[in-house]
């Protein structure tokens, strides 16, 4: 199967996991009660879904940005600008991000939505001005291909000791035509392969 039709094959598969998922999200959010809070958008808890397809693993991990940045609303001093820039690096590091046991798997690809794309870099007049309420996401999606995958055992999510912000994610996961769940919080960040 070439890369392009293996991507859309995946696209798909995530995005029927997606419709498994919101159904949690939306009695995740009359648990919480945050009065902003509109739909699947709740602080706390991100979604990550994942996807084991031969030697690859796609794995799209979305939350609001609170939960990675502390904020939602597009950086408007120096500091929220650097929280930002680190919070991207840090999507950028798999160290930080997810931990393989066995399976030999390196990263292909990964690709980051910024929703703050505009804003690397302040305007003078920017600085201090006030903050408009958002709900701002961030998705970040990542392929690997895994030269052993039979002996791929566990994926450590690591967003927990990374981002202080989340409280749960909710995993969806596909792998070999079965499909299956997993609430992830501090205390067990575990996703059991094989």
């Amino acid at each position: 199967m070439n890369i392009i039709s293996h991507r859309l094959l995946t696209f798909i598969l995530i995005t029927c996991s997606l419709w498994l998922v919101i159904p949690s999200v939306s009695l995740a959010d009359a648990e919480h009660d945050h009065s902003h809070q509109h739909g699947a958008h709740v602080h706390g808890v991100g979604v990550l879904n994942w996807i084991m397809d031969g030697e690859i693993v796609q794995i799209s991990l979305q939350s609001p940005a609170i939960n990675m940045l502390g904020f939602e609303h597009a950086p408007s001093s120096e500091d929220e600008l650097q929280h930002l820039r680190l919070m991207l690096d840090n999507l950028n590091d798999m160290a930080k991000i997810v931990q393989f046991t066995g399976g030999e798997c390196e990263l292909l690809s990964s690709n980051i939505t910024n929703p703050f794309k505009k804003t690397l870099q302040l305007d003078n007049h920017e600085e201090g001005s006030s903050n408009q309420v958002i709900h701002a996401e961030i998705t970040a999606e990542y392929q690997f291909q895994c030269q052993q995958p039979s002996q791929l055992k566990t994926i450590n999510i690591k967003l927990f000791d990374t981002f202080s912000g989340f409280e749960r994610i909710d995993s969806q996961w596909i792998v070999d035509g079965k499909q299956g769940g997993a609430t992830l919080n501090h205390h067990s960040h575990l996703l059991k392969v094989h």
